[in-house]
C-alpha cells in the first residue's frame, strides 16, 4: 500500500470524520438531557474526554504504526498468540456492530437536512431510508480507487467542512441573546438527576467527537506515522471542538432551547431535524438556508466518506495478519485497495439504515466502549508497567496517568447510560463474538487448544552434551524463540504414549543440523525443535512423528541416553 497522505491528509481526514453532520443533528437530543445553557457543559465535557483518549491513541500509533489501529495494538499489547488474539478478533467481531451504525448515523443526518430542501423525505419514512441507502452506495462507489485519489477528496471535503461550520457560525453571531445562551430556566441541583442528564448527553457528544483516530486507521498509508499520526490526533480535537462549542453558543443564543425537544417526553419537532437551517433562516432568509443546507449534506457525506475509508482498513489488516477470513486479505489487483472490505463494511451499513439515530448512537457506543476504549486504556496502562526504561523515540502521553483515568471515568460513564437495550445488545454481541471466537480456535488449534512442546539442549558448548540436572519438557508460545529448555527425561516416550495415545506429533520447526534433540549444536547455541500436538484418528499407543530427519522412537530414546 503507498505512504501518500501527509500531515495535512491525516488531519483532513480525522476532522471531515469528527465534525459530519453529529453536531447538527443531534443538539435536540444533547438539549432533552441537559436543558438550556447546561448542554454546554457535556459539549465541553465530551472535547476533554476526547482530547484525552486521543492522547492514548496517539502513544500506542506511535509505538505501533500501521494499518488496523485497535486491532494492532492490542494484538501487540497482549500476545499475538494468546490472550492478543481473542482480544484482536473480539474487537473485529465488534466492529461489525460498530461500524455499521456510525455510517448509517450519518446516513440518516444527510436525509434529515434534506427534509428541509424536499419536506416529504421527513415525513415520508420509505422516502427518507431510500435517500439514506443512496447515499451510502454513492460513498462506497467513490471510495472504489485509489489511495491518493482518495487523500487529495479528503482535503478538499475537510475544506467543506470547515466551511459549512463557520458560515452558520457567523450567521448566528450578529443575532446571539447571551442573556438567552447562558440564563437558566432553574436553579441547578448537582444530584443523581442531574448526573443521568449528564450522563446521557455525554454519549452522544462523544459520538460527535468519535474520528479523532482515523488517522491511526490509515498507519500504513502514512507518511512518517510516529510523528504524524499524534498531531493529527491533537490538532483535529482542538479544532473541532472550539468549533463545537462556538456552534452551540450561536444556536442557544438565536433559537430557543424549548423549541428543540418533545415536551412531556415526546419526540423532538421535524424543525429540530434541521435547526442549522433553521438558524440561518432566521438570519439571512430561506434562499440562504437552501444554500447552507446543501452545504451541510456535503459535510454530511464527507463525514461518512472518511469514516468507511478509514473503517474498510481494519477488517484487512486483521485478516492480512491471519486473524480473520482470509477473503478480507484481498486487495484490488489495479486500485490497490482492500475492496472486500470495503463492500461488506459498506454493505452491512446500509441495513443499519432501518434504525433511527438515538438508536445507531446508542448501539455503537455500548458495542465498542468495552472492547476498545476501556481495553485500550487497560493496554497503554500494561505498557507503561513493562517499561524498564523511557522511550523517547516515540510520543508519549503527558502527565500520564492523569488524561487516561479521564478518558476512563467518561467512557465508562457514557457506557452506562446509553440504556438497558443498548448495553444488553454490546454485551450479547461480544459474548457471541467470544464463543465464536472459541469455536474457530478448536477447528485451527489456534490458543487456548493448541499445545506445542519444546525440547532442546541449554547452552552446551560445541560438541558437548548440555549439562543439567533437571530435565524438563514445557508449553511454547510459538511469539518467544529460543527459549532455554532442559533434556528429556529418560522415560519421556512411554509417559507420552500414555497420556497422548491417540494424538500423534508434527514436527513445525527443526534445525537442520541437529543430530539429535537432547543435545546441543555444534555452535553453542540453544538447539531446539517444536512439535506440535492435534487430534488424529489413531488406534491407542500409536505415535506418528513427521521430520525430515528425526524419528521419535529412535531419535528420543538416543539422545535422552547421550544426554544422561
Amino acid at each position: 500500500m503507498q505512504r501518500a497522505i501527509g500531515l495535512r491528509g491525516a488531519i483532513a481526514a480525522n476532522i471531515i470524520t469528527m465534525v459530519g453532520i453529529g453536531p447538527l443533528i443531534t443538539i435536540p437530543l444533547v438539549r432533552s438531557a441537559l436543558n438550556g445553557p447546561l448542554a454546554l457543559i457535556a459539549w465541553v465535557a465530551g472535547a476533554i474526554v476526547a482530547l484525552c483518549d486521543g492522547l492514548v491513541w496517539a502513544e500506542l500509533s506511535s509505538r505501533f504504526p500501521g494499518s488496523g489501529g485497535t486491532y494492532v495494538y492490542v494484538r501487540e499489547i497482549f500476545g499475538r498468540e494468546r490472550w492478543g488474539r481473542l482480544f484482536a478478533f473480539l474487537f473485529n467481531w465488534q466492529f461489525l456492530l460498530f461500524a455499521p451504525c456510525l455510517l448509517a448515523s450519518g446516513y440518516i443526518g444527510f436525509a434529515n437536512y434534506f427534509g428541509y430542501i424536499i419536506p416529504a423525505i421527513s415525513s415520508v419514512p420509505a422516502l427518507r431510508i431510500g435517500v439514506e441507502i443512496a447515499v451510502g452506495v454513492l460513498t462506497i462507489a467513490l471510495l472504489y480507487r485509489r489511495t491518493k485519489g482518495v487523500a487529495a477528496i479528503c482535503i478538499a471535503l475537510a475544506v467543506c467542512t470547515i466551511v459549512t461550520l463557520l458560515i452558520i457560525i457567523i450567521a448566528a453571531a450578529p443575532h446571539i441573546d447571551l442573556h438567552r445562551a447562558f440564563t437558566l430556566s432553574q436553579p441547578v441541583r448537582f444530584d443523581m438527576s442531574f448526573l443521568a442528564g449528564f450522563g446521557s448527553a455525554l454519549f452522544v457528544t462523544l459520538y460527535d467527537y468519535v474520528g479523532y483516530s482515523d488517522a491511526a486507521l490509515l498507519g500504513d498509508e502514512v507518511r512518517t506515522p510516529h510523528r504524524t499520526i499524534p498531531l493529527a490526533v491533537v490538532i483535529s480535537v482542538i479544532i473541532v471542538a472550539v468549533l463545537y462549542i462556538a456552534l452551540q453558543i450561536g444556536v442557544l443564543g438565536v433559537v430557543p432551547w424549548q423549541s428543540l425537544v418533545g415536551l412531556h417526553g415526546a419526540a423532538p419537532p421535524l424543525e429540530a431535524q434541521y435547526v442549522a437551517s433553521t438558524l440561518v433562516a432566521k438570519a439571512w432568509g430561506s434562499p440562504a438556508a437552501i444554500v447552507v443546507t446543501l452545504l451541510i449534506a456535503a459535510t454530511a457525506f464527507a463525514s461518512v466518506y472518511g469514516n468507511l475509508f478509514g473503517f474498510s482498513r481494519i477488517p484487512y489488516a486483521a485478516a492480512r495478519d491471519g486473524a480473520f477470513l482470509p477473503i478480507f486479505a484481498k486487495l484490488h489487483t489495479s486500485k490497490g485497495i482492500p475492496h472486500v472490505s470495503l463492500l461488506a463494511i459498506g454493505g452491512l451499513s446500509l441495513l443499519a439504515c432501518f434504525f433511527t439515530l438515538d438508536q445507531v448512537i446508542a448501539f455503537l457506543t455500548a458495542g465498542i466502549v468495552l472492547i476498545q476504549s476501556v481495553l485500550q486504556i487497560a493496554g497503554l496502562a500494561l505498557l507503561r508497567f513493562r517499561e524498564r526504561t523511557i522511550d523517547k523515540q516515540h510520543f508519549r502521553v503527558p502527565l500520564y496517568p492523569i488524561p487516561a483515568i479521564i478518558a476512563l471515568i467518561g467512557w465508562l460513564l457514557a457506557f452506562v447510560y446509553t440504556g438497558t437495550v443498548a448495553i444488553a445488545l454490546g454485551i450479547s454481541w461480544l459474548a457471541i463474538g467470544a464463543i465464536l471466537f472459541f469455536v474457530l480456535a478448536k477447528r485451527r488449534a489456534w490458543w487456548p487448544f493448541a499445545t506445542v512442546l519444546i525440547f532442546g539442549a541449554h547452552n552446551g558448548r560445541p560438541g558437548k552434551p548440555a549439562r543439567s540436572s533437571k530435565r524438563t519438557a514445557t508449553r511454547f508460545s510459538p511469539s518467544i524463540p529460543n527459549r532455554s529448555l532442559c533434556t528429556a527425561p529418560r522415560s519421556f516416550t512411554n509417559a507420552f504414549r500414555k497420556i497422548f495415545g491417540q494424538l500423534h506429533l508434527q514436527v513445525i520447526k527443526t534445525w537442520a543440523s541437529i543430530p539429535s534433540i537432547c543435545t546441543s549444536s555444534g555452535t553453542g547455541t540453544n538447539s531446539m525443535t517444536a512439535i506440535s500436538i492435534s487430534p488424529v484418528k489413531r488406534t491407542p499407543g500409536a505415535i506418528s512423528i513427521r521430520s525430515s530427519r528425526l524419528f521419535i522412537n529412535s531419535a528420543l530414546k538416543s539422545s535422552c541416553v547421550r544426554a544422561r
